[in-house]
């Protein structure tokens, strides 16, 4: 079990934006400040639903917690008349629009393509909550220079969050510190080699739901919603199910695939070679190869919602955990929460049918604990 007790490192905690990650960082900054540096980070991409960053200044507000926001800045780099040419991403989308214009876009994708690339890697720039980017930015910088990121080529966390928050650490000096990352007990098949304190703790969604019903806000995003309004990586029915409610959540995957469905950087062509993926056109965001115009296409007259996990607290704080497994089961297959709770409590171990616990609710949903202290 990685510690962090045994020295003084400073603490850097990535706080996602959900209700994990911000239990964890309310409890961390119980316990750890004034007795070890801790440096907050929160890493917006231009596509979090709002509400994640209402959620955010309010943690940052209430807890008197000072968050860093920050944003990516991509930038591209080629070499030009044999000179190493460093463009900023918006610049460079400039350039490609334009010269598409002028002698069409296959040739233009083609010349752009056969430029020669080089590695430069995403710094970052401090924003926030006014200043940060709802429209789009940074993520349409990062999909100009790498192409429309999903499932073989999961780029974007990578370079809108995880390198840009290495890059502010680098500027102010910060090189050996502990990371502290939002993992659930219930989510052991996400541990790596960070720092966990949820999973340390054995907290669980149960307890984290429980925590936050018992402070004085929450995220407001229902269980199949998540930080990144349209996330790629969700299940095609929570997506269906957003689409659905909020269709206007998929505008900008829709202009991101048509306009790079038939982009592929050449840098990504040769690493997707080596690995020998198969390279199909247009590329899309979404599994299967769907794409975001056909996932409203199907939310029409879609009726099998996805349900919202959050579920009656007062009685699942109660409960084991074996039980409030039943009961998402049952409200899976469209049983309200109260009375799931009561025959879920009846039934025992051997529920005929009982469907497993949906795994995929851990990976882009909210996240979440114990009340602060």
């Amino acid at each position: 079990m990685y510690t962090i007790d045994e020295d003084n490192k400073p603490l850097f905690i990535s706080f996602s934006g959900g209700e994990t990650s911000g239990d964890m960082l309310i409890r961390l900054c119980n316990e750890y400040a004034g007795k070890r540096k801790i440096i907050v980070l929160f890493a917006n991409t231009g596509q979090e639903d709002e509400r994640t960053l209402i959620f955010v200044k309010q943690i940052e507000d209430y807890y008197k917690i000072p968050i860093i926001w920050i944003e990516a800045i991509i930038n591209i780099g080629k070499v030009v008349n044999g000179k190493k040419h460093i463009f900023d991403a918006l610049q460079w989308i400039r350039i490609t629009r334009k010269l598409k214009k002028k002698i069409g876009a296959e040739k233009a994708q083609i010349y752009l393509n056969n430029l020669p690339y080089f590695k430069i890697g995403p710094r970052h720039r401090v924003v926030n909550f006014e200043t940060a980017s709802r429209h789009g930015q940074p993520f349409r910088g990062i999909i100009a220079k790498h192409g429309i990121p999903n499932k073989p080529n999961p780029h974007c966390t990578r370079d809108l969050k995880t390198r840009p928050m290495e890059h502010y650490l680098k500027t102010i000096g910060l090189f050996d510190y502990h990371t502290a990352i939002g993992i659930r007990y219930d989510e052991p098949e996400r541990i790596g080699s960070k720092f966990y304190p949820m999973y340390n703790w054995k907290i669980t969604k149960q307890h984290v739901n429980q925590s936050w019903d018992l402070r004085p806000f929450r995220l407001t995003l229902k269980g199949y919603e998540g930080n990144c309004r349209w996330c790629w990586k969700k299940s095609l029915r929570k997506h269906l199910t957003i689409a659905s409610n909020t269709p206007d959540a998929y505008d900008f995957p829709i202009e991101m695939e048509k306009e790079y469905g038939y982009f592929i950087p050449q840098h990504r062509i040769d690493a997707m070679m080596k690995k020998g993926v198969e390279i199909s056109l247009p590329i899309t965001f979404f599994r299967e190869n769907i794409s975001a115009v056909d996932i409203l296409k199907r939310s029409k007259g879609f009726t099998q919602f996805a349900t919202d996990d959050r579920i009656n607290m007062a009685v699942q704080g109660t409960l084991d955990f074996d039980v409030v497994e039943k009961m998402r089961s049952l409200i899976e297959r469209g049983v309200e929460p109260g009375e799931a709770a009561k025959i879920a409590i009846k039934l025992d171990s051997d529920i005929a049918d009982f469907e497993e616990f949906d795994r995929e609710d851990f990976e882009c949903g909210q996240n979440s604990c114990e009340p602060f202290k």
